[in-house]
């Protein structure tokens, strides 16, 4: 992975979990810090969201909230229709993620992964 590379992260918070949104998009810039962000995230409600870091640009969809577990369900669908060619680096993220400020040497090994193919989850 380049610096130069943007870095597209997926995101949904619906009814309670829109309390964690400003812990996400603040916290966001620790997530492969010199690379650009393009934050998309689904929302039962887009207005008031927190202005994020210059180098993050958030992409918010306007969705229905639904009764549970109906948005858990689909999120992986909904969020997959979004992905388009262009996107080189795409993650995957629940909104009471936190990102810590961590050695640069741990995201060098983490896009060498993703540069081979290896497949990263966590729990």
């Amino acid at each position: 992975m380049d610096k130069n590379d943007v870095i597209d992260v997926f995101t949904t918070a619906t009814g309670p979990y829109k309390g964690f949104i400003p812990n996400f998009i603040t916290s966001l810039v620790n997530f492969f810090p010199d690379n650009r962000k393009r934050l998309h995230m689904f929302l039962d409600d887009i207005s008031n969201l927190p202005t994020p870091h210059p180098s993050i640009d958030v992409i918010p969809t306007e969705i229905i909230d639904l009764p549970f577990p109906m948005i858990p369900i689909q999120k992986t669908f909904i969020q997959s229709q979004r992905v388009t060619e262009d996107m080189k680096y795409v993650f995957y993220f629940d909104i009471d993620t936190i990102f810590l400020c961590i050695s640069n040497d741990t995201f060098d090994w983490l896009a060498d992964m993703v540069d081979r193919g290896n497949v990263v989850l966590s729990r």
